[in-house]
């Protein structure tokens, strides 16, 4: 992995498309309030921050990552989604390897609803994560 790996290392990060495809979403779902995609390491690639900023913390989406990792070793099979539910937030981190997604919802957030569009977020997200897969294999 490059020692200096930031955003400006991935030049697709401009508002459009993901931005726009990320507040169509959340204004679609009644309860979603954010958006945050980074890679493993918890680099942001593409935020759509609820009013809430502090919700939006990148060091989340690391952790879930490394939580996917040694849960794996645990011979159950491999991590998709993890939930967590706070006082203020709900807060949904998906496992699209080699990007994690967080979704920031508010506390009464119904997560079913994403199920079914689950399919079109990795089809969108697919160019992002094939320029980071590729910027990780140039950095080997």
């Amino acid at each position: 992995r490059p020692a200096a790996l930031s955003r400006s290392t991935y030049p697709v990060m401009g508002p459009y498309p993901y931005h726009v495809f990320f507040e169509k979403l959340i204004n679609s779902v009644p309860g979603l309030q954010g958006v945050l995609v980074t890679d493993r390491d918890g680099v942001q690639l593409v935020a759509v921050p609820p009013k809430d900023e502090q919700s939006l913390e990148p060091s989340f989406a690391a952790a879930f990552a490394l939580n996917c990792d040694q849960a794996l070793k645990t011979g159950k099979g491999k991590v998709n989604a993890i939930t967590v539910v706070m006082d203020n937030h709900t807060l949904i981190h998906l496992n699209m390897l080699p990007l994690v997604v967080s979704l920031i919802g508010d506390p009464s957030f119904n997560t079913s609803i994403l199920q079914p569009l689950l399919p079109s977020l990795r089809d969108a997200l697919l160019p992002l994560s094939d320029l980071v897969v590729r910027n990780l294999e140039a950095g080997s």
